[in-house]
């Protein structure tokens, strides 16, 4: 029964798997919604406004950004 509740939870996809869980939307998001998240996002994670952090940090921002 568990198992079963796991899979319909999701609970074995990756997070990564939409490009809509990544921008925090749900699916049925307008263009402009996608948009907006976008620039949110990536004003946020782009390696470049962080050139003066921990290399760790510069190293998370980037895999964020390209996640993005």
């Amino acid at each position: 029964l568990l198992l079963g509740h796991a899979f319909d939870a999701d609970w074995f996809r990756s997070k990564r798997d939409t490009p809509y869980r990544v921008l925090g939307l749900a699916e049925d998001a307008t263009d402009a919604e996608v948009d907006q998240a976008y620039r949110r996002l990536i004003s946020q994670y782009h390696p470049d406004k962080l050139s003066g952090v921990a290399e760790e940090l510069r190293r998370q921002a980037e895999d964020k950004a390209s996640e993005i």
